[in-house]
């Protein structure tokens, strides 16, 4: 597949991820055989990543992502997003704050056939938790 094609699989998908109808289809461009580096404190398989998703969708059921940039080169594609939703729901740990937040996101995508084989994922988790008042922000 060429770069572009994999610049439409991932526009296609965030269309999917901001549509709560359709989000599943998220899981769609991911191989079976995925790695997904970021997530957690060790990298996820498929079911790990959509375990992940699943509970993020669950905290923040109107999450959604705007993609700001995206550049590809070879079987990569990197994207950086605006990601802002509320928080509804018990999400690592913190119980619902009913607070809204707003956070960058960074993810590097590698492709094989068309799917996602390996992906890493770099957010601010921090300022995540600043907001939701999790954490008090750094002096």
């Amino acid at each position: 597949m060429s770069v572009e094609q994999n610049k439409a699989t991932l526009h296609a998908a965030a269309e999917a991820f901001n549509d709560p109808k359709a989000r599943l289809n998220w899981f769609d461009i991911h191989d079976p055989s995925v790695v997904a580096h970021g997530l957690g404190p060790q990298p996820l398989d498929f079911r790990g990543m959509k375990e992940f998703y699943h509970s993020l969708w669950e905290g923040f059921p109107d999450l959604t992502i705007a993609v700001e940039d995206m550049v590809g080169e070879g079987d990569e594609v990197a994207w950086r997003l605006a990601v802002k939703g509320t928080h509804q729901a018990k999400f690592r740990g913190v119980p619902a704050t009913g607070k809204q937040v707003n956070f960058a996101a960074q993810y590097i995508f590698r492709f094989s056939g068309g799917k996602v084989v390996e992906r890493w994922t770099n957010l601010d988790r921090l300022g995540v938790l600043v907001q939701l008042g999790a954490v008090a922000a750094p002096a």
